[in-house]
């Protein structure tokens, strides 16, 4: 547990694909983890959706990795069809 200037976190270990930071517009990007193919698109730009809730699903290293919303909100801006290529840090989404 931290607490920093009156806010509270708990900290545990992260896998780096469920969570998209969220700036203080409210807003949240995606970027990829790893180099890698996306395989399927779960959402559409202009779909809401839910804290946790997966969106995408990349193959890198020969396993299908689910990636997940980090807030609940709007999916504005979805990169990339189905079968294009990322590379690590590419912004793949954002929701507002």
């Amino acid at each position: 547990y931290v607490s920093i200037d009156g806010r509270h976190f708990t900290l545990g270990p992260d896998d780096g694909l469920t969570r998209a930071p969220a700036s203080a517009s409210g807003t949240a990007i995606l970027k990829a983890p790893m180099p890698g193919r996306i395989l399927r698109l779960l959402k559409r730009e202009g779909d809401e959706v839910s804290a946790g809730e997966p969106l995408i699903v990349l193959e890198a290293m020969k396993m299908e990795h689910s990636l997940s919303a980090g807030i609940t909100g709007r999916l504005e801006l979805l990169c990339g069809p189905e079968g294009s290529q990322v590379k690590e840090g590419d912004l793949l989404l954002r929701i507002a």
